[in-house]
């Protein structure tokens, strides 16, 4: 009685599930011009094209770009200097690089100002 019960309630045969992968906004980023999405790269990916847009990167050496810079690379949701910490982590981490963001309105230049 408890099988005809539960079988009532939940089916007794299996389901179709769809095996076509799903995109997420957390896997993607959408252009602000198109609705189209960006795939959005990995770590690696990144400091390859980063890489290729400097002319490469050794160890010890310090990066600095400006954001507006940046964006025109490496494309992301969030358009703030902070969405780029896991790539500055990686950087420093496992090539010995630093890599600094600056803007026009950063903290940088407001104190430079003053």
């Amino acid at each position: 009685m408890i099988k005809e019960l539960m079988s009532s309630l939940f089916g007794s045969g299996k389901t179709d599930i769809k095996t076509e992968p799903i995109i997420t906004e957390a896997d993607s980023v959408k252009d602000s011009n198109s609705e189209t999405p960006i795939p959005q790269l990995s770590v690696e990916e990144e400091i390859e094209v980063l890489a290729a847009h400097i002319g490469g990167i050794a160890s010890g050496m310090t990066i600095e770009i400006e954001l507006r810079e940046l964006l025109g690379i490496l494309d992301r949701k969030r358009k703030k200097a902070d969405s780029y910490y896991q790539l500055k982590k990686h950087l420093k981490e496992d090539y010995g690089v630093e890599l600094i963001i600056t803007s026009r309105t950063g903290k940088h230049n407001k104190e430079e100002e003053v």
